[in-house]
């Protein structure tokens, strides 16, 4: 992707009393059909205006869609294509249904908890989909029962084939069929991959299906023959398709927007992970994050007059400004700067790794396996690669020689995940089946195991040398080591809270629950809690296992025993990564939109950059002041100047604590007033 590239923006925001739990959206007409926790459900314009409410008695857990306007195999659309009609259906958490038709008919169904219903898009008719059973009972436009037909099940996905109708589904497991509407199978396929969402484009031709461990796939709707590969080296978590594009969801949050041959055409960020999404034929972007909110993207085009219109054919050093191929269509390039600032390893998205100096001469480039997931500089200068598909050792030659690069371990089942510990000595990755390891970092060896998560995949992974910790989607958190496996012991006010894994480090993990945070040792107990004035939108551990807690407006330091520092001004943006100074002091790096802020702990700005294109991933040494960003296609490597010595030793002492009132004198658990 060219470093000029448009980026997606949030532009809106979809107000709903609850949290969002199911939507859907007409790509012709921009028709959107979404449903709240509280069971209140509705169909709005591409304009936000509300077209229609409804009401179910629990939590809306499946929206559909379907206007007129799109056609359906008899080529049936109204005259006047502004007002279309509209068929929706919605789904709640107990089983109550409603399929809504043109001319404002409603039907009520009583159905089996987890069923899903979808509206045939070329008849009268609806599907209702036993996900569990593989069970697909057709109904007529009057709700009446007609056949009923098996599919390869538990059914992670499912979709109306646009204008020619029936079914396409997708088990958790990648075995996909595509059904008639009246039950024959046309065809089915095993692509052996875990499986996420589904997804029709309106011409009813193609299908895209998402997988976490890379991308996604487009197949033909008539014979399930492969056109596409949409490889975004990241988890694919949903998909829609527009007359022209395809937009993808993915696990980090970002957001992929292609055409119908798969170049990528623009991208954005989101604030979570991106769990549903929808595209309209006006190029609108609607996504739903996983925190229940609904946002509107559009394509942002404006680009800087002095963007670098030239790429070199491989790397070269423009000033300061390291550029990677501008021809690579990867949707992010992924970066790793060593501990001391001397080098940086660049992951292109095409299965090769560059690792070059400050100044952007190449040290060497070699290929991998599969997707670059994390990498490690160590102290001798040897680089590990942890990759979806193998982990891979890069030798750093003696002088005069060249360096060599060897495979230490293949894997079977694609990684989805992978982190290193702090210092590099272990790792700790998740498959595509589920399974969490701890692997030693020189070897690959297995060190410990968790049990197999039977398809609750982990949302987060991290852990040090000692123990790791994950969280599955279904929210629960587990940790282990050699030997032992438990899940956390959640204080009972939040057993039925929303808890999220948020850090790891060497003392154990770290949990938010709404605006408390709590601290755990690895025996499961909690060790002390804060109580913030808001929910944190990040929480890191330092080098020196305190914690970095942003809030809005501020940051806070919160020490190993739990007593929290003074409010620390913070720079507009995102904190993107932590990385130190020369002096042994922290520089925090903030990203917004093109500019980068950096800052130390005292808050003190030391240095603010505006780069040609959208930042989109931001990585810092731990020692030295090197801070490489990463572009659209490219890398920026910039040299933070030195701090004067008080700054630094202010960084290093850290800001003056404040000590929590009623501390237990054991510190297994305590308790601070308010910060925020």
């Amino acid at each position: 992707m060219s470093p000029s590239a448009p980026r997606l923006v949030v532009r809106g925001l979809l107000a709903l009393p609850g949290r969002v739990g199911a939507m859907c959206l007409a790509p012709a007409t921009g028709a959107l059909a979404a449903g709240d926790d509280r069971g209140e459900s509705g169909i709005w314009n591409a304009d936000g205006s509300r077209r229609a409410s409804f009401r179910l008695a629990s939590a809306v857990v499946w929206a559909d869609v379907w206007t007129e306007a799109e056609g359906s195999a008899r080529g049936a659309t109204r005259p006047d294509a502004r007002t279309p009609g509209v068929r929706a259906a919605f789904v709640g958490a107990a089983g109550d249904g409603l399929i809504t038709v043109p001319g404002g008919t409603t039907i009520r169904l009583r159905l089996k908890p987890g069923q899903r219903v979808l509206v045939d898009r070329a008849g009268p008719g609806f599907f209702v989909v036993d996900p569990q059973r593989g069970d697909v009972q057709v109904h007529d436009g009057a709700g009446r029962p007609l056949r009923r037909f098996p599919v390869p099940g538990p059914v992670e996905a499912a979709v109306c084939v646009a204008r020619t109708g029936g079914l396409a589904t997708l088990s958790k497991q990648g075995m996909a069929g595509r059904f008639a509407a009246w039950g024959a199978l046309l065809w089915g396929g095993d692509y052996r991959r875990y499986a996420a969402g589904l997804a029709s484009d309106p011409q009813g031709d193609r299908i895209i299906a998402c997988f976490l461990s890379f991308g996604a796939e487009v197949v033909q709707a008539s014979s399930g023959a492969r056109v596409g590969v949409l490889n975004v080296g990241r988890p694919v978590e949903c998909a829609a398709a527009s007359s022209s594009q395809i937009a993808l969801g993915c696990s980090d949050g970002s957001v992929v927007l292609t055409d119908r041959s798969g170049r990528i055409v623009a991208e954005g960020r989101a604030a979570s992970k991106v769990v549903g999404i929808g595209l309209s034929d006006a190029g609108q972007v609607f996504i739903r994050l996983g925190d229940g909110t609904v946002r509107l993207m559009e394509v942002e085009s404006a680009v800087a007059e002095d963007a670098v219109a030239a790429p070199a054919p491989s790397l070269a050093i423009v000033g300061r400004r390291l550029l990677a191929n501008a021809s690579d269509s990867s949707p992010r390039v992924r970066i790793v700067v060593a501990c001391d600032g001397s080098r940086f390893v660049a992951g292109d998205g095409r299965e090769r790794a560059t690792i070059c100096d400050p100044d952007g001469r190449v040290s060497v480039q070699v290929s991998h396996a599969g997707a670059l997931l994390d990498a490690w500089v160590q102290p001798s200068g040897d680089v590990l690669l942890a990759t979806t598909r193998e982990i891979r050792r890069v030798r750093a030659g003696e002088a005069g020689s060249a360096a060599t690069s060897e495979s230490v371990r293949g894997l079977s089942a694609e990684l989805v995940r992978a982190n290193w510990s702090a210092d590099g000595g272990g790792l700790v990755v998740s498959d595509e089946l589920g399974c969490v390891r701890m692997l030693d970092g020189a070897t690959g060896a297995d060190i410990a195991a968790a049990s197999p998560t039977r398809g609750d995949h982990p949302d987060y992974v991290a852990g040090s040398q000692v123990a790791a910790a994950f969280q599955t989607r279904s929210g629960a958190i587990r940790c282990f080591g050699v030997g032992w496996e438990r899940d956390l012991a959640l204080p009972g006010k939040l057993a039925s809270s929303a808890v999220k894994l948020v850090a790891v480090g060497r003392q154990g993990p770290v949990v938010v629950a709404a605006t408390e945070l709590i601290a755990f040792a690895w025996d499961g107990r909690p060790a002390w809690s804060v109580q913030l004035r808001a929910t944190p939108s990040a929480v890191r551990v330092l080098a020196d296992e305190r914690l970095l807690v942003v809030v809005p407006g501020a940051v806070h330091l919160v020490e190993r025993d739990g007593c929290v520092s003074r409010a620390i001004p913070r720079p507009e943006g995102t904190l993107s990564c932590v990385g130190g100074t020369d002096g042994g002091g922290v520089l925090l790096v903030w990203t917004d939109g093109r500019r980068v802020t950096v800052s130390d702990l005292p808050g003190v700005v030391r240095l603010e950059e505006t780069l040609e294109s959208p930042v989109l991933a931001a990585a810092a040494s731990r020692s030295a002041g090197l801070v490489a960003v990463s572009l659209a296609g490219a890398i920026v490597a910039l040299r933070v100047p030195p701090a004067a010595a008080a700054a630094v030793q202010s960084s290093i002492a850290g800001p003056s604590r404040v000590q929590a009132p009623h501390v237990q004198a054991s510190h297994v658990r305590a308790s601070s007033g308010a910060i925020g």
